[in-house]
């Protein structure tokens, strides 16, 4: 009987970020295979990469859409209004399905290299 991996999530509010929504993803994505995965390898660890939007205006959306569509580990959660800088990322990170959730912003503000 196998074990069930540990999910890391990385989970990364958005707002008007067209400019920032797939360099941040790509980021996150490749620190957690170059540095996460690597070193727990023997761990069966896996991810996911959840993006909360709080109802952006610019073409947020249509970028995240498109990031999810090519990758099954990255999920999208759009809401219907702006709930808040607060509300938001409180909905995105109970709706994370990992063993651990980090937080990270999209405008790069946390050096994508804190993840491990």
């Amino acid at each position: 009987m196998s074990e069930k991996k540990k999910v890391i999530s990385v989970m990364i509010p958005t707002y008007n970020e067209e400019e920032n929504a797939r360099p941040i993803y790509e980021a996150v994505r490749d620190e957690i295979r170059k540095d996460v995965l690597k070193s727990v390898r023997d761990e069966g660890y896996d991810y996911e990469i959840l993006f909360i939007d709080n109802k952006s205006q610019d073409r947020t959306r249509r970028i995240i859409t498109d990031i999810c569509a090519q990758d099954p580990k990255a999920k999208a959660i759009f809401n219907s209004k702006n709930f808040g800088q607060f509300n938001s990322p409180y909905y995105g990170m109970i709706h994370t399905t990992g063993d651990c959730t980090i937080t990270i912003c999209a405008d790069f503000q946390d050096p994508v290299e804190m993840i491990p």
